[in-house]
């Protein structure tokens, strides 16, 4: 596990991230270092950093074999977000910072 902090009154774009991925604590998946080079690659953007966190966590469960949904061993049954489900979650955060995303119109002035 990694080294990172988690503040609920979510006064970072980190924090923000750590909320959309669900890595709050105790123990991290990401450190904080990490997480801030997703923060920074995506200009601040929280959702476009959350789903590059994601689809790099996404490739390291799947080369890793943990793409099972479901699992039943001696009645015990446990169920998490499988590969679909993270995907899903991937595609809406990058919609929503499409959508975060403010364009400055430039206009020229040709002579």
């Amino acid at each position: 596990m990694a080294q990172g902090t988690y503040d609920e009154k979510l006064g970072t774009t980190r924090d923000w991230v750590r909320l959309l991925i669900g890595d709050r604590g105790p123990t991290f998946i990401l450190g904080d270092d990490e997480l801030n080079a997703y923060v920074t690659e995506a200009n601040d953007n929280r959702y476009l950093a959350a789903a590059e966190a994601l689809d790099a966590l996404l490739m390291t469960w799947v080369s890793g074999g943990r793409g099972i949904k479901s699992k039943n061993v001696e009645g015990l049954s446990v169920t998490y977000a499988g590969v679909e489900d993270v995907k899903a979650k991937i595609k809406s955060l990058r919609a929503k910072a499409a959508e975060s995303v403010t364009v400055q119109p430039v206009f020229r002035v040709l002579v």
